[in-house]
Formats: structure tokens, sequence, C-alpha cells
């Protein structure tokens, strides 16, 4: 049954009141009460229903703290828990198990845990998981932990399988690094401190308070060894078992076994087989109760140092003796050239005091013909770092006199490769010098006696051919002169006299002297008999016989000739090997060497002999066709002086001059050359050529841009005009909206104006201080952009400092170079981009520098660079590199140019075709400028107009009134002082054109500064701002504006001056 009071309840009323509704059947009453009692039971369980959610309800917010409760707990638990699959997925960590691992908890979800172990750990641990996934059953493992950061942890793993449904484990993590650390120290701690004492190498000694010996190492044994007979020494006392020990150590171990002090002391000990030096360090060990209980002694041998030390300072005084006793002057001295020290030997030689020229410049002490060659000689030393050999000058001794000395000096740097100071040697050669002077005084008399004597004299070798003779002597033989020597005396004498002068001959050898007869034919086929003395002449110091020396008289025609021809031969000859030029004989059939003399041996580097058997292609690299064809050449055109280059023996090659004649001798046709080396010559007069060049070049560029200021002047003027009328008449109305063209047209002007004053470097242009390597480090964007991915582009920015630069224009001449950089490497490359800076110590004439200290931006690319034929004109301006066979895009460096130019720099261009090209571009290093701004606004003033274009006047001041101004205009510098003679106005700023008919600008402004001293100053003109400081004008008091110029840009350079 069901009670009336659940049949009467709302809800069961509407269930089934909605169920009645819902279904399309009749029911009896028995069926109805049937359904309600089904109705009923629904209802109770729906009742349950709602009971149990709210229970669980309740239940969940239960599970949620204690959820909360839980992670707290997990992630401050002080060992690590995570759990991972069965491939080592970490599925979670909590924050101590992160932290072991040394990641972010959150970074390490989803990662492998067995990434953090050796590949030999992860199959060990990878086996326990596949067991443990098996049987259910935990397990433990110790296993060490490659942490991210290269650290290393020592880990206990205990796991278990959390759920055998979804393949989980968890893990707990234990750091048990100490306790491996401690268990290993614990196994070898005494055999470790045992091994570490012993393979120290200073001297370990542990002593009691009683200086008995505790503990001692190695060391202490080997050192005693070697000093006494070897026994135990622990258990000694070590006073009485050291014999370098005395009272003084025993005192310092009972000092420090009452204050607690460390002591260092120093241990000196030497007998009959060696000596000992040592340091020593006492140090005192303390219990807990801080009382001295034991002292160690740590000994350091340094008897080596010391023995060192002792040699070095030995050494010293050693080679300091050696300097002072000295027969050379030695000296030292700064970068400046004062001298530092100077040797006794100065005294001694010179008889003045050191004091004289210590602190002193030593060109202020030197002969005035000297100083220039010294000065050349010290910038060399100092500049190229190259030492000076043999230079010759003279100091003046204590009388006066000048002193002949021979200098050598060089450089002393320190690690870095700075100069430190510079060392030099002076030889005395005064002795020498006088010697040779006389011997010169000598050779000449010698010549004047040998010439005007009035005999005949020569000098024969051993087989009578004559070496030299005098002109007396040709004279006698009745030949020219110059055409005995090297003939032999044998050719004038028959065969009777031909055995007389042989047994002379013997005689001499045998060094007998005599005076003899020979009768002689001379070349006219007449005989002449002379009278003949003769000496011999042996070597000094083997003794061998060098020849003969003759005089000869003529006797009448009994013995007129005899000797001339034997002597002619053997005087050449002698020139020939003793001339200091460098002499050949050469086969003009085929250029085999037949002879060479010894300056010509000592040139080449090969022996006589090995000359005589090489041929001149051997010399000059040709071929031996080549080689003939030159010689039939040059016979010809009769052509015996031109250039080659020459190889010697060691394999350098030398630019020579080459002096020919032809020369017949028995129907063989010979070549005689002398060979000057020019190599210095030609490489002294390349660099003077260059610099001509530059020269010419500079000049070339001032005329240039000395044109351009001339033509853009009108023209500037011109544009101005048009631009202001435009816009006077456009604001009117007059003018169609198409009219804007024109001012792309004045705009267009303006450019072509700037291209033109580039090439004079009169560009306008508005400096800003920049630091260099910042300026560069903000174009790295757009040079990567403009080389592409092809291109590897580098920076070596390592200095550069600051400079006044315009960052527009600066940008494109950056832009520009890189460009051809790029264009001229099609298939990729390198770019280098580096900042340095440079010091010129005296102007740069090549690069048109003054002296002084620059930042230097250098672009270096490994493109085709430039031929040489068109290298010379490459900052020419009507030249385009398209005419030069590379592959750059045609950019002209004329622009470049003339940027550098306005800069106060310069561009250097570094070429090699088919290599690559460096580009330099030098800016004034500078120490700092003050920037300052003007306030934008407008006061009511008074202007003056001076300028001799009406529409110019006309349009300014329209402007200027409509700025609320006054203005006065005047055509021309007379007029407008005569108008303040009379009106006397006040005048805030003058606007004047700087190309004035009849008075000038410049002229005007000063006359006016003189009536005004506080006027401002505005000048306009087609020329650039840089004319105003040529011009000597007060940049301070004035301002400039280049023509053409807009309505604005004249309204607010007018405003930025009256708000000053």
């Amino acid at each position: 049954m069901i009670s009336d009071n659940f049949q009467s309840s709302p809800l069961f009323n509407q269930i089934v009141d909605n169920i009645l509704e819902n279904v399309d059947i009749k029911l009896s009453s028995g069926d109805l009460a049937d359904l309600r009692t089904v109705l009923v039971g629904a209802r109770n369980q729906l009742i349950s229903i709602e009971r149990e959610l709210a229970n669980l309800s309740i239940k969940t917010e239960e599970i949620k703290r204690a959820n909360k409760n839980f992670l707290k707990l997990y992630n401050s638990a002080p060992v690590g828990y995570l759990s991972i699959d069965i491939e080592g997925k970490i599925i979670s960590i909590n924050i101590t198990g992160a932290s072991l691992l040394g990641k972010l908890q959150i970074n390490l979800i989803g990662d492998n845990f067995f990434t953090f172990l050796s590949k030999d750990e992860h199959e060990l641990l990878s086996e326990k998981i596949r067991n443990t996934a098996i049987t259910g059953e935990s397990f433990k493992h110790d296993l060490t932990i490659n942490r991210p950061n290269g650290s290393m942890m020592h880990a206990a793993l205990e796991g278990e399988v959390a759920s055998s449904h979804d393949g989980f484990f968890n893990i707990v993590i234990s750091d048990i690094t100490i306790r491996k650390i401690s268990e290993m120290a614990l196994r070898r701690s005494e055999g470790w401190f045992r091994a570490t004492i012993d393979a120290v190498s200073e001297i370990l000694v542990v002593v009691d308070p009683s200086l008995r010996i505790l503990l001692c190492n190695e060391a202490f044994r080997r050192q005693m060894a070697r000093i006494k007979k070897f026994s135990e020494p622990v258990g000694e006392n070590i006073i009485d078992f050291c014999p370098f020990l005395g009272e003084r150590e025993r005192n310092e171990f009972q000092w420090i076994f009452e204050t607690g002090k460390a002591v260092n002391s120093r241990i000196d000990f030497k007998s009959d087989s060696f000596d000992l030096f040592l340091e020593t360090r006492l140090i005192p060990i303390f219990d807990n109760q801080g009382k001295v209980v034991q002292t160690l002694g740590v000994m350091t041998n340094i008897t080596d140092k010391v023995i060192a030390t002792n040699a070095s300072e030995e050494k010293e005084v050693y080679l300091k003796g050696i300097i002072e006793n000295a027969n050379d002057i030695i000296f030292s001295f700064n970068l400046d050239g004062s001298i530092t020290y100077i040797s006794p030997a100065f005294s001694r030689i010179l008889g003045r005091n050191t004091r004289d020229i210590l602190g002193k410049n030593l060109s202020s002490n030197l002969h005035a013909d000297d100083i220039a060659e010294w000065e050349k000689a010290t910038r060399v030393l100092l500049t190229d770092h190259e030492p000076i050999r043999n230079l010759k000058i003279r100091f003046k001794n204590k009388s006066n006199e000048w002193w002949w000395f021979l200098v050598s000096m060089s450089i002393v740097e320190n690690k870095d490769g700075n100069i430190i100071y510079g060392v030099g040697v002076a030889t005395d050669i005064n002795a020498l010098i006088k010697y040779q002077e006389a011997l010169e005084e000598s050779r000449l008399s010698y010549k004047e006696l040998w010439e005007s004597q009035g005999e005949g004299a020569a000098f024969l070798d051993p087989n009578e051919v004559f070496i030299h003779v005098n002109p007396f002597g040709e004279k006698i033989f009745g030949l020219d002169r110059g055409v005995l020597k090297g003939r032999s005396l044998l050719e004038f004498v028959d065969n009777q006299d031909l055995i007389t002068l042989r047994n002379e001959t013997k005689k001499r050898k045998k060094g007998e002297s005599s005076n003899y007869e020979l009768k002689i034919k001379l070349p006219d086929e007449t005989n002449r008999i002379i009278s003949i003395t003769a000496a011999p002449k042996f070597d000094d110091v083997d003794g061998t016989y060098l020849g003969t020396f003759a005089i000869f008289r003529d006797i009448t025609s009994k013995k007129e000739l005899e000797n001339n021809l034997r002597n002619s031969e053997e005087r050449h000859r002698q020139l020939f090997e003793n001339n200091a030029a460098v002499q050949l004989i050469i086969s003009a059939m085929d250029g085999s060497i037949i002879d060479a003399n010894p300056a010509a041996s000592k040139f080449y580097g090969h022996s006589r002999e090995k000359l005589r058997c090489m041929n001149m292609t051997d010399l000059n690299g040709l071929t031996t066709d080549h080689v003939k064809e030159f010689i039939r050449q040059r016979l010809e055109e009769e052509k015996y002086i031109f250039h080659l280059k020459h190889k010697l023996a060691s394999g350098e090659l030398r630019d020579v001059e080459v002096k020919t004649s032809p020369v017949k001798i028995n129907d063989d046709l010979l070549i005689h050359s002398f060979i000057t080396d020019i190599t210095q010559q030609r490489l002294s007069g390349e660099k003077s050529a260059h610099l001509e060049r530059m020269l010419i070049h500079s000049q070339r560029m001032e005329v240039f841009g000395n044109i351009a200021k001339s033509l853009t002047t009108e023209f500037s003027t011109i544009l101005s005009e048009i631009g202001e009328k435009t816009t006077f008449l456009r604001k009117g109305g007059q003018l169609p909206p198409e009219s804007a063209e024109i001012d792309s047209l004045i705009e267009k002007g303006q450019k072509l104006i700037n291209h033109i004053l580039m090439f004079g470097s009169n560009l306008p242009f508005e400096l800003q201080k920049w630091d260099l390597i910042p300026f560069i480090e903000r174009m790295q964007p757009i040079i990567g952009m403009i080389l592409g991915a092809n291109y590897e582009l580098s920076f070596q920015l390592k200095g550069g400092g600051s400079v006044f630069l315009d960052p527009i224009l600066m940008e494109q001449v950056i832009v520009n170079i890189i460009t051809n950089s790029r264009d001229s490497m099609p298939r990729g490359g390198s770019v280098t981009v580096s900042t340095d800076t440079a010091t010129f110590a005296e102007p740069s004439h090549a690069l048109g520098l003054s002296s002084g200290r620059y930042s230097v931006i250098t672009i270096h690319d490994q493109g085709v660079g430039v031929e040489k034929e068109m290298e010379k004109h490459i900052f020419e301006p009507f030249l385009t590199t398209r005419r030069i066979k590379s592959s750059t895009t045609g950019l002209s460096l004329i622009t470049v140019h003339g940027i550098m130019k306005q800069h106060l720099g310069a561009i250097e261009l570094v070429n090699e075709f088919g290599v690559g090209t460096m580009v330099r571009l030098y800016m004034p290093l500078i120490d700092g400028v003050e920037v300052t701004t003007c306030d934008d606004r407008i006061l009511n003033k008074t202007v003056l107009i001076v300028d001799d274009e009406e529409g110019i006047r006309a349009v300014t001041r329209k402007i200027l009134e409509m700025e609320g101004l006054r203005v006065i205009e005047s055509p021309s510098g007379e007029d407008a002082l005569k108008f303040i003679e009379i009106h006397h106005p006040e005048i805030d700023l003058a606007i004047i054109d700087m190309i004035l008919p009849g008075m000038t600008g410049n002229i005007f402004s000063q006359s006016l500064a003189e009536l005004y001293p506080s006027t401002l100053m505005l000048f306009i003109s087609g020329y650039p701002e840089s004319l105003v400081a040529r011009l000597g004008i007060d940049e301070s008091k004035v301002n400039f504006l280049s023509k053409p110029f807009s309505v604005k840009q004249f309204r607010d350079k007018v405003r930025s001056i009256l708000c000053m």
C-alpha cells in the first residue's frame, strides 16, 4: 500500500500528472494503482540518489583538501619522488626530485629519466624495472646521475609498480653523494695521506713539544740520507738528528709551542760536498682546547734558486766589467733620443766627462754634416725596428777636434713588442779615417807622379804582360793610351832577344833585379832599342811571384820600342781583374761567359771558375735562342746600354744596367759587359713616381672642386627663385595641382648640385659626434642585407675612437663600397669590416692628410679587384668602373672621395687585380664636442636682407613679413650702409648673399659688425658652408643656408637664429 502522505505529496502528484499527460493510453484504476506503486519506488530511489550525491559532494571537498595537503607534503619531502613509464618517461616529479636532477620541475615533465644515466646504468635500471613489471616486486639500486651542469650525484633508488593497469612505476631518489665520498675517504684515508705527503717535493716533519719527530715524509728521509748515514728519524730529537738545525731553530720550535704563532725562516747549510738552502715554515697544531700539541715543519729546497741568483749577480758584475772596460763606447737612450747611459770609453777616447752628454740628445753633439743622416737613421730604427749598422758620425773631443766613430744601434722591446729603449756601440775609427785620407792623398800623388813621369813605367805579370803602364811608357811603344795594357812584352822582341828576356824573367823570379836592353819592333814596323830596369814583386803572404815593375827608356833608335806591345795586354788584364765594377766577357755567338772578374764573382755569388762554365741564360732567365737574338739585335741597333733582371746564386733577382761594347780578338767577336746593380734606384724611382701621381691627382681634384663651385652658384640662385615664387603662386591659387611636380624637379636639381659639389669636397653636410664602433654596429644589419646569404661577413671592431661625421653621407659611403665588394664577387665570397686607429708622424702627401691621429674603417673583400691600368684613374670624376674589366656595378668612387675630403679625411685603395681589394677610410680623431639646441619660437624683430637678386629679396621679404617680422631690404652692401647711416635702424638679423656686386658679403658683414656688434648674421649662397671659414668670417656670429632652399627651411633657419 502507498501511504496517503506520499500520494498527496507535490512531487508525487507532479510526476504522475506528467506521465499521464504524455502517455496516450487508457488506464484502469488497478493499473493506475500499480503505476503509482512503481513511481513510489522510483521516487524512493531518487531520494536515495539525492542523498548519495550530497554525501559525494562532501567527500569531493574532503578529497580536494586532502589532495592539496598531499601535494604540499609531496613537494616538501626531503627525498625525491617521481613516476615514470617503462620507457623512462617522467609522468610526475616533486620539487626535491627536480632539484636533485638539476632542472626545473615543469621542464622535467615528459623528459626521459634514462638520459640522466650512463649507458651501463641505463641498461641495468631498465632491466630492474622490467623485472618489477613482471614480478610486481619492488627494487633498490644505487647509481650515478649526470646533471645538466656537468656535475655528478650518487643516488639511491627504491622503486615499485604504481599501477599494473597503467604501467607506471614510483621511484624514491635519495642523495647519497656525501655518504659515498665518506665511505671512500674512510677506506682510503690512511693510504691516501701517506701517499700524499710522500708525493710532495717539500720536506714535511711533525714534532711534539719535546721536539721528538712524530711523522715525516720521504723527502725528509732522502734529504737526510744525503747529509748523514741513514737511520729512521721517527722518535729522534729533530735538533740532534738534523745537522743543519741548531740553537736558533730550537728556540723557534719552543716559541711556537709557547705562543701558538707560525714562524718563517731560512736555513743555509754548506758542506764540503754540497750546499743546501731551505725556506722553512713552522706551523702550530692545536687540540680541541686550543693548546699547541704538535708543530708541522714545511721546508722548501731553494738551493737551485739561490745558486742561480748568485750566478746572475756574478754574471751582471762580469758584464758590467766588460762594458766599462770595452774599447768601444757603449750607450743606451730613450725613445726621445736622450742618453741614459754611456760607458767610460767615452771619457777615455774623447777626454770628456760622461756628465756632458747624459740626459742630452746625441744629435746635439754631432757634426752639422752628420745630423741629417743621424736623424734619418734613428727614425728608421724607431719606426721599422730595423737595426742601424755602420753609421759614420763625428763627435767633438776635449780639444774641440772632430773624432770619427762607426755607430751601430738596435732597440730593446718588452714581451708585448713595445720599444723600451735603444742601445748602441760607437767604434773609434778616427785613426782608420786618417789613414784612408792619407792613403787617398798618397794615391793621388802616386797617380800624378805616374801620369807625369818622364820615363816609361809599367807593371808586368809573370808572363811579361802589361798590367799597368803610364802614358809615357805607351808613347815609347808607339801606341795610343790604353792599348798597351794586356799585351805581352814578348810580342815586341825577336827570337834572339826573346832568349834574353826569358833569362831576365828567370832572374826576377829568383828575386834578382836587373838592367838590360831589348830590341823591339813598333807597330809601324820600325825598330827601337830601349833600356829596362826591372824589379820583381812577390806576394807578401805566400811569396808567390807576382810580376815585374819596370822603368824603361827610349835609347833612340837602338831600343826604341822594345817592350811596348808586351805591356798592353797585361795592363788590360789587371784593370779587368782589379776593377770594382762587375765585368763579364761574353761570346757573341751563343752567350757563353768567357771570363768574369772578381767583382762579378762577388756580386753573383758564384766562383769565377763556375761563371766561366755558365751561359747568360743562367743569369737572365732567357732561353739560348732568346739570348742569341737579343745580342744580334743590340749589335745591329748599336744599342749598348739596356736593363735586365739577373739572378744571383742565392736565388735573388736584381735589376741591373748592362753597358756593353763589342770586342774582336783573334777573329772571335766578344762582348765586354759592365753590370751595375740599380735595384734601389728603381725602387726609389717607382716610389717617387707614385707620390708625383698622387700630387697631380690631388691638384686635379682641387681644380674640379673650383669648377664645381663656380657652376653651381647661379644654378642654385635660379632654383631658389623658382621654388619661392612657385610657393606664393600656389598660395594665391594661381597654379594647378599638377604644379607640385615643380617641387620634385627643384629637389632633383638640388641633388644634382650636391653631386657636382662632391667633386670638390664642397657638399653641404651636418657633422655629428659619433663613436666609430657603435656607428658600424648600427650598420651591421644594413650591410648584411646588402651582401645576402651567399657572402661571409665578419667584423673586427677593436678600436676607432670618436669622430665628427655626417651619418647619412657616411652610411652612403660604406653602402657604396659594400655594394661594389658584393658585385665584384658574383658567386659569393668574404667581406671583412674592421675599425682601428692610425698615426701619421708626418703629413701624408699621397693621401692628402696632415700629421696626427686618425680613425680608420677598413673594408676588405676577395673580389676580382681593379686592373693596374685603370687603378690610377679610379678617383677621377669622369671615370666609371663600367670601363674596368671586372664585375663591379659601376658605382664611381669620386662621390666617396668628395665626401671623405669634406670630413677632412681620405680614402685609400689597396688593390691586387684578381685577388681582392682593401678600402681604408680615414677620419680625424676628436676629444669631444658640445652640442647646443635652439628654442623653436619667433620674436618681433628687425631683419635686413642684402641680395642682388630682386626675386630672392621679394620672396624672402614676404616669408619674413608673414612671420610678423619687420624687414629692410637692399640690393648691395653699399646701399645698405647708406640706409643705415641715414636712418640708424635697429637690426637683429642680417641675411646676406655671399656673392654681391662691388662690396662682397664678407666685407659688408665686417662693416656691419663694427656698427652693430650684437647683430646676428645669416649667409645664403650656392657655395658650400665651408666657404664661410675660408673667407675668414667668425663662424660663432654667423649662420649659413645653402641655395636652393624651401620656404620651410628658410623659416625654420630664421626662427632658430632669432631664438638663440
